[in-house]
């Protein structure tokens, strides 16, 4: 039996979207054959795994993988609990695309607040100037999160996302317990043929 959950779910909602200038819009995904969810860090390679082999049968798998499953890659990274009910790693398995519907609802989100004061940024950005220059590593991204108030319909609210920030790569995702909206100006990997890109 795989170590990981596998569930039938008929609402999990999915928009991936590309910029235009490559030739592809967005693409909708409801109804699910599947889900494939990882909820502790051993359960993310088999679900990758399970997740590989429904696409090499020919179904369509959307899903992404969250970065504090990156112990499950690798035990000496370090990372914070991962959000409630959010898990590490969650692919839908459709047989295809559905038509994407209008968006009639509208959302409320309040003021966005850091949650690290700006000494600790300041801090931790010293740090990581010395740690660069002193040769410990050339690059590095750092991040906080951000926390705000928000009710109603985050698929409005990722589409607000997409029109403030035109010309990326767009992704959303909702469950039942929790939604992932990313509006990424850059493309994060692509499988192409035989390729990833």
């Amino acid at each position: 039996m795989a170590d990981f959950v596998l569930f039938r779910c008929a609402s999990m909602r999915v928009i991936v979207d590309f910029p235009a200038a490559e030739g592809r819009g967005p693409l909708g995904f409801a109804r699910p054959r599947a889900v494939l969810a990882a909820h502790r860090p051993e359960q993310v390679a088999p679900v990758l795994d399970a997740a590989q082999q429904a696409a090499a049968q020919g179904a369509w798998v959307v899903g992404m993988v969250a970065y504090e499953a990156a112990a499950a890659f690798d035990k000496a990274l370090q990372v914070r609990p991962a959000m409630a009910d959010l898990p590490l790693a969650v692919f839908a398995v459709y047989d295809e695309p559905s038509a994407l519907t209008e968006i009639g609802g509208d959302f409320n989100c309040g003021s966005w607040v850091m949650e690290i004061d700006r000494r600790r940024f300041d801090a931790d950005l010293a740090a990581l100037q010395a740690d660069i220059l002193a040769g410990r590593f050339y690059q590095t991204n750092h991040t906080s999160r951000l926390r705000a108030d928000f009710s109603g319909d985050a698929e409005a609210l990722f589409r607000s996302l997409q029109t403030a920030q035109p010309g990326g790569y767009g992704f959303y995702m909702e469950d039942a317990a929790w939604q992932v909206l990313s509006v990424s100006p850059e493309l994060f990997f692509d499988w192409r043929g035989d390729g990833v890109l």
